[in-house]
């Protein structure tokens, strides 16, 4: 598997990593014709999206979306940047899946180590 790696930040300990791949088995019967013309020139790409959290080189949790069509695949990372106002005039909880693959891969990795003694001791959550 060749992962490209589209945004990543660190912390003192550990480091999230959002990287992504060329989709393995596409299932395009969602998309409509247009984005099937697209993905499948080659304009924009189908790939499977990955989380992950890593401390001291060690993988503790990680996060997998499929099936994503993107013209840049950078644009899944940015997604969640200044979507809460929008959610505040609609009166509702706006998200995107990287904002939640990233709490559910550092959910993981917090039980991880919660469930490591000898590493829990050392790390702060």
């Amino acid at each position: 598997m060749n992962w490209y790696r589209v945004r990543e930040f660190n912390t003192r300990n550990f480091s999230v990593i959002l990287d992504c791949e060329p989709e393995q088995s596409p299932d395009l019967s969602w998309m409509d014709t247009e984005v099937k013309d697209k993905v499948e020139s080659g304009q924009w790409h189908c790939v499977t999206f990955r989380v992950r959290v890593i401390y001291r080189g060690h993988e503790l949790a990680t996060q997998y979306l499929g099936n994503s069509v993107y013209e840049d695949v950078r644009d899944f990372g940015r997604e969640h940047i200044g979507i809460r106002p929008y959610g505040r005039l609609l009166g509702a909880k706006c998200g995107s899946y990287y904002a939640d693959m990233v709490r559910t891969a550092v959910a993981a990795a917090r039980k991880a180590v919660r469930d490591m003694p000898r590493l829990r001791n050392r790390v702060p959550l």
